[in-house]
């Protein structure tokens, strides 16, 4: 079974954008991209160009993380990891809904 490559599937939007962002923003501190569950793949986060680049994208699915481990010795999941952290701030935001939505 030979796998598409990146590039042909629907996902590289996620890529191009990105690097788009990337080459409009190359003047910026920091870029920060958000995502939604569709871009939480291998690929999106291993071409992230440096570490002014950062991403934020809503998990898909249950994560291991390799290098932390719980109290009994298991490898930590990443929603676990998280819950332990201390929020560095809270925001709100008003969302208005489009006409007819």
């Amino acid at each position: 079974m030979v796998s598409m490559k990146i590039e042909e599937k629907k996902t590289f939007r996620w890529i191009s954008a990105a690097q788009e962002s990337f080459n409009t923003l190359s003047a910026a501190k920091m870029i920060t991209i958000v995502g939604d569950r569709e871009n939480d793949f291998y690929e999106f986060f291993s071409r992230a160009p440096n570490d002014r680049f950062h991403i934020l994208v809503r998990s898909r699915g249950i994560r291991t993380v390799s290098d932390e481990t719980s109290s009994d010795g298991t490898k930590m999941k990443l929603r676990d990891l998280v819950a332990t952290w201390e929020p560095k701030g809270i925001r709100s935001i008003e969302i208005r809904s489009r006409e007819g939505q």
